[in-house]
Order: C-alpha cells, then structure tokens, then sequence
C-alpha cells in the first residue's frame, strides 16, 4: 500500500483492508462460536491482534479520507453492539461483554478519526454529524442489555458516551461564546474599546478663533 501512497490507490486499499479486518473479526467470532475454542488463549490473541490492526488501518484511512474512516467505524460499532446483544439475549455474558468492549474502543476512537481529520486539515463537519445521529441509535441497543450482563460493564460504556456528549456540547458552547465575542468585536464596542479610539475633537481642525485666546478678537 505504501508504495502507491501518493494515489488514489492508496485511500481505495485503505478502505478495502479496514474492510477486510472487519470480516476477519466476525470470522473468529464465528469461531469462537461454533467450535470448543471459545476460551482458547491463542484464539483471543489473534482477536485482539485484528482489532488492534483494524484501528490501525483506519487511522491511516482517516489521514485520506476522514469521512470513509468514520463510516467504517459506524460498521464497526453496529457489529459489536449486535453481537452483544446476541450473546446478551442467549445468556452468554462472557462473550457479550467482550463485544461491548469492542464498541466502547471503536466508540472512543470516533473521537480519534476527527483529530486525526484535524490535524491533516479536513473539515469534520460531516463526521461529527454522523457521530451525533448515531448515539441516540447506541445508547437504545445498550439500554437492552440492562439485566441482561452486569451492571457494570454497561455502566462503564455509558460513562464513556455520557463524557463524548458533555465534551461535545461543551465544544458547541465555547463555538458559540467565540462567535460572540467575535460578533462584539466586529459590531460594537466595550467601554475599554473607548479609551484607544482616535479623538475626533482633538484632530479637527480649529475654527477662525482657535487661535485667538479669550479677549484677543480684532475688535479695532
């Protein structure tokens, strides 16, 4: 991929092995699922493996094309909260704590992809959008999971939304107290403002007594 990094080619194979690494996590649930390798220790590294590389792989993705990294990572999440709601609703708490784990790292990493977009000067309008109209979607599918797994599991997902929302509307307050203040500089002023203004009074110029003191008019 590398060697083509100056080309479209670059963002595409991006995209297509986040996609990739994706598939490759359901296929070792499936695995997991579906033999007697469940608790294999190997098997949970190599889990744990593709997630990392799965991340990593979107980190560069969102470098390119920030916007195809957020989506990708929406796929991402839906698949961990389904899984987890899967296991929760069979009574496999091991497992569906493990994938709701998984979602609070993807979660978490929505956040990342628009520092990342940020910092390679994309616009992150779009992707904050899309994050925004999707944690009311989030939050129902946890709410189901409430009795289903430990309280605390789920407690520790919702502390980390819950701290995305304050962080997020406390980012929208000071957009709104900057574009104030910019507004007051730009429309009015303060009373400090008015001690460096231009005195208007002392640059006028002086009328045909000005320069005449009291008593010197040119009466004779």
């Amino acid at each position: 991929i590398e060697s083509c990094k100056d080309s479209s080619i670059y963002t595409m194979g991006l995209e297509m092995t986040a996609l990739s690494t994706l598939q490759h996590i359901d296929t070792l649930d499936n695995i997991s699922d579906n033999t007697n390798l469940g608790d294999n220790e190997a098997l949970q590294q190599v889990s744990e493996i593709a997630f990392r590389a799965h991340f990593q792989v979107l980190g560069l993705l969102a470098e390119e094309d920030p916007l195809k990294a957020t989506v990708i990572n929406m796929e991402t999440m839906q698949n961990r909260l389904a899984r987890a709601n899967n296991k929760a609703d069979t009574g496999d708490t091991t497992a569906a704590e493990k994938a709701l784990n998984q979602f609070k790292e993807a979660f978490k990493f929505s956040a990342e992809i628009s520092e990342i977009a940020k910092r390679f000067g994309h616009s992150t309008t779009d992707i904050d959008s899309l994050n925004t109209q999707a944690m009311a979607t989030h939050r129902n599918a946890i709410n189901n999971m409430h009795g289903k797994i430990p309280d605390e599991a789920i407690a520790s997902v919702e502390e980390v939304i819950e701290g995305e929302i304050v962080e997020e509307n406390s980012g929208k307050d000071n957009n709104s107290s900057n574009q104030s203040d910019n507004g007051l500089n730009q429309h009015g002023n303060t009373m400090e403002d008015t001690d460096d203004a231009p005195n208007v009074q002392d640059d006028a110029p002086k009328g045909p007594d000005d320069s005449h003191g009291p008593g010197n008019g040119s009466s004779q």
